[in-house]
C-alpha cells in the first residue's frame, strides 16, 4: 500500500515514550514489523484500506534495533534483534 507512513501505525502528532527504532515492510507490501524503544515487537496488516494491529511480542528486554521478514514463503515468520 503506498500511501503507509509510520503515522499511520502509530498516529499522528502523538506523544509517546516509544521510538520506533525499525520498521519493515514483508516482500509482498501486506505485513509491517515495527520496534522500538518500548522493546516490543508490532506486526501489521496492510491489505485493507486501513492498518490493523495483528500482535504484539514483548520477548526483548532493551530496544529493538532491527528487523526482517526471514521466509518468503512465509511472510509472517520475521526476526528482531534489541540491545539485549
Amino acid at each position: 500500500n503506498d500511501n503507509l507512513t509510520t503515522n499511520s501505525i502509530y498516529g499522528r502528532g502523538e506523544r509517546s515514550e516509544n521510538t520506533t527504532n525499525a520498521v519493515k515492510f514483508n516482500q509482498s507490501g501486506t505485513r509491517i514489523i515495527a520496534g522500538g524503544r518500548d522493546n516490543t515487537v508490532r506486526l501489521y496488516d496492510t491489505e485493507a484500506s486501513t492498518v490493523r494491529s495483528l500482535s504484539e511480542f514483548k520477548l526483548h528486554t532493551s530496544s529493538i534495533t532491527s528487523l526482517a521478514f526471514d521466509n518468503p514463503a512465509d511472510e509472517n515468520v520475521f526476526v528482531s534483534t534489541s540491545k539485549d
